[in-house]
């Protein structure tokens, strides 16, 4: 997360351009503050799997020939295809999206799978999330710290998911200083189990159900989200 330039280039940092580069660069920046539990995860996967952030499409979808030579989208972990749009001028492009039903990260609309055309403007990226995922995130920030609240985007399906929270600063994980929580979403219900408790337990979990928000006060208890 730098912005490199070469020696003898123009300075890349976005306030040496304008005041809507400015503005497109803070929310691309507190989209990513907000999606860091998120990317946790997936570091936290990676260390038991050796499997990246990014990936391409094939490595989830391998017998849709469609994703054999798609380069222009990928993967956030398992959960998440982003399709930015990368032609010069564009405001649309045509993006895939294999089996099963798909959600626009940001305004919730749901889409078929299959070829779809995606609209966007300078300060969007096109992002898809998959039908019954569960994506953690934080509240928008300008910095990176111990966080007490969590909130959980539950998306229409089923489905379970692993979310893992240590202090983020050092290596006391090795000792066992860390959570792991299952997120099962499954017949309108979501239930929160602690697998492993060796850190201090999120003052408050938040759950996000299209319009609906539920606060969590019972990690062992069923929740009714529909």
């Amino acid at each position: 997360f730098r912005n490199h330039s070469a020696a003898g280039t123009r300075h890349q940092e976005p306030w040496t351009f304008d005041e809507e580069t400015v503005n497109i660069y803070r929310k691309s920046v507190e989209i990513r503050y907000e999606l860091i539990p998120y990317f946790y995860d997936l570091y936290y996967e990676g260390t038991k799997n050796g499997l990246p952030l990014w990936r391409p499409l094939v490595m989830n979808y391998e017998n849709d020939f469609n994703t054999y030579e798609l380069n222009d989208q990928f993967m956030l972990g398992d959960e998440m295809i982003v399709a930015p749009i990368v032609k010069q001028g564009a405001r649309n492009r045509m993006v895939y999206l294999p089996k099963g039903k798909w959600y626009n990260y940001f305004t919730k609309e749901e889409y078929q799978a299959g070829y779809n055309i995606a609209k966007a403007d300078l300060d969007t990226i096109p992002v898809y999330v998959k039908e019954g995922a569960i994506i953690p995130k934080s509240c928008i920030k300008q910095y990176i710290t111990e966080e007490d609240e969590l909130i959980l985007d539950i998306y229409p399906g089923s489905g379970k998911y692993i979310h893992y929270q240590d202090n983020g600063l050092d290596f006391n994980y090795q000792n066992g200083e860390y959570n792991l929580y299952e997120i099962a979403h499954i017949d309108n219900k979501v239930k929160i189990s602690l697998l492993h408790q060796g850190y201090k337990l999120y003052k408050k979990i938040i759950l996000n159900y299209l319009d609906k928000k539920i606060e969590i006060t019972n990690y062992e208890k069923e929740y009714l989200i529909d």
